[in-house]
Parts: C-alpha cells; structure tokens; sequence
C-alpha cells in the first residue's frame, strides 16, 4: 500500500476514505486486508511493475459494489491451493 500510496499523492492527492477491514474468510484460509483510498488519480496512472507483485486487475472489485468482501476474496481464490 506505501508504494501506492507514495505514486499517488506524487502527482495528486490521496484521502483515506474508510476504516481498514482486516479479516479472515469464513471456513477457509484466506485472510485480507481492504483498505479505502479516494484520489484524483487515475489507476493506469500508476506503475505498477513498481510494486514487485503479481498484479491482477479486477474490473469488477468496487467499494460501491453489492456484496460481502468475504464471499469476493472467497470467488476470487477458490480452489487455488
């Protein structure tokens, strides 16, 4: 998040926008962490090759979006072992 965060707020500004969740998925081994920033900043903005992960964009992940961030970590990780 610090690496995303230092991107963002190079070109713009960056508000926390809510609490940080921290949990894990129920009847599983997965945990999360969701963390909710607003900016004036772009996605493709980012370089995200800066990161030294494995980057996965999900169009379908939003904040706004009808759902249980439990069930969305769950879908996304099924059956990966």
């Amino acid at each position: 998040m610090r690496k995303i965060i230092e991107q963002l707020t190079k070109y713009g500004f960056v508000e926390k926008s809510r609490q940080s969740l921290e949990g894990k998925v129920k009847d599983s081994k997965f945990r999360y962490l969701f963390e909710s920033y607003d900016s004036d900043q772009k996605p493709s903005m980012l370089d995200l090759s800066r990161l030294g992960k494995s980057i996965k964009r999900d169009y379908d992940l939003h904040e706004r979006k009808v759902g249980n961030l439990e069930d969305y970590v769950l879908r996304l990780y099924e059956g990966i072992s």
